[in-house]
This record gives C-alpha cells, structure tokens and sequence, in this order.
C-alpha cells in the first residue's frame, strides 16, 4: 500500500522520529541494522527543516558510525575510531544537506521561472488577442475606405456624365 500510495509530508514526519529512534535501538542490538538506519539520510531532508533537520541527521550519522566500527564488541571500538568514523558521517550528512539545500533552490528558481512564463504566457495571449482586434479594426476601416472611393469614384464619374449631357 505504501509503494502504491505513499504517505503525505504530515504523516511522514510524525512516523520519522519514532523510525529513526527505533533504528538507533536496533543498530545498538545489532550493527547489521545500520543498513536501515542510513535511511535516515535519506528521508530527515524531506521531512524536517532547520535543527531539526541537523539533529536528524546527526543522530543518523551516529547510528551509521556505531555500525560501521560493528559495535560495542567489535575488535575496532574504541572512542577515537568512533570519533573518526562519526566524523566522516557527519561529513557525509553535510554533504546530503548542502545538496538538498542547492536542490531546494533550484525547485524554488524553477517554481519563480514558470510562474514568470505563466504570467509572459497571459500577457502574450491578451496582446494577440489585442492584435487581432487591430488587425480586424484595421480591415474594416480599409473596406469602409475601398467603399467610399469606389462611391467617389462612381458618383463623380455619373456627374461628369450629367455636365456632359447637360452641355
């Protein structure tokens, strides 16, 4: 149901916290579960805005760094290996960050640019529509004018013809 449908943003978030503390939990029980915790990567940028964001994904990056030194009885754990490999997660969460941040913006260019073709869109069909009317406007004043000569025409021609006869 949820690859048909998924869920809306609301949902979403109030699912988050609760998915990503329940990672942090399982990778605790076992570092396998880090597979499922780097999601948190993924989803904390759609979800989350501001500190809640950085707090997400540090956590995240938390949770990753525990599972990739293998936990607590791994023959790796030491503070300054965790340190290490926190470090480059939260390097990583950086970079995630700055690029839905540069990915945020670009959306909003693109929304303000067909927003602006929208409107040039408007504008443009109101002048067509504008230089049609001109264009029949014009038409018509040019029939009307074609009339009047041919009646000029016509009238003078038949009053020549009278001065003529009349002489």
């Amino acid at each position: 149901w949820l690859m048909v449908r998924p869920p809306d943003v609301g949902l979403r978030r109030v699912g988050f916290w609760p998915a990503l503390l329940a990672g942090c939990l399982l990778v605790l029980m076992s570092p396998v579960f880090g597979l499922y915790a780097f999601l948190g990567y993924l989803e904390a940028p759609l979800v989350s805005r501001g500190r809640q964001r950085s707090a997400a994904m540090v956590v995240t990056a938390a949770a990753c760094a525990y599972a990739q030194i293998g936990g607590s009885r791994s023959p790796l754990w030491s503070w300054p290996v965790y340190a290490l490999f926190l470090a480059v997660n939260i390097g990583v969460a950086l970079l995630i960050m700055l690029i839905e941040r540069q990915r945020e913006r670009t959306m909003l260019d693109l929304e303000r640019v067909v927003a602006e073709l929208r409107d040039s869109e408007e504008r443009n069909a109101r002048l067509q529509d504008q230089l049609l009317a001109q264009a029949r406007d014009a038409g018509v004043e040019e029939e009307r004018a074609r009339l009047s000569r041919e009646l000029h025409d016509t009238v003078a021609q038949s009053l020549v013809g009278i001065i003529t006869q009349l002489e």
